[in-house]
């Protein structure tokens, strides 16, 4: 059934020379998806955010980097299947649920809930199906970094400390 306005297109074989595809297994030239999980090891990850200045990464157990921005704590956790989720909570902070609602409605690449202890938290996912690239993985990371720093306006503008203060 098509949609109106949406073209569904094959996905596109890599034909770059040397470019990684699911049969071959081969490396991928810059610039192209690869399925290649030495990418998203924990030491490639280490890596990547020591290159976008994050230089006090921390590997927690395998599959889980705590890591500091702006004095912002931030986990990047990465799944057996590559997939790839960064992390962001702040604990002792109340926040109404229409606050957090307001932010899933206006924000695409990041969603907002309450935790199993009604602190804000805000994730980003990056599927790894189609494959990654150093691109994409810095595009990520940067996109997560400004999400969580209008995700702190949000909790500045509409949410208390548990200690009835303005968080």
């Amino acid at each position: 059934m098509a949609v109106p306005g949406c073209m569904v297109r094959p996905a596109p074989q890599p034909t770059t020379p040397g470019a990684t595809t699911a049969e071959t297994g081969s490396e991928a030239a810059p610039g192209t998806l690869s399925t290649d999980p030495a990418l998203t090891s924990d030491d490639s990850l280490v890596k990547l955010l020591g290159e976008l200045g994050i230089t006090e990464v921390n590997v927690m157990e395998t599959g889980k980097l705590l890591f500091t921005v702006n004095d912002s704590a931030m986990a990047l956790f990465r799944f057996p299947d590559g997939d790839l989720q960064l992390f962001y909570g702040v604990g002792g902070v109340r926040c109404p649920m229409e606050a957090i609602n307001e932010w899933n409605k206006q924000h695409r690449h990041s969603r907002a809930y309450l935790d199993d202890e009604d602190d804000p938290v805000l994730e980003s996912d990056l599927l790894s199906d189609g494959g990654v690239s150093q691109e994409k993985l810095t595009v990520f990371v940067r996109a997560f970094q400004m999400s969580a720093g209008e995700f702190q306006e949000l909790l500045v503008q509409h949410c208390a400390s548990a200690q009835g203060r303005d968080a």
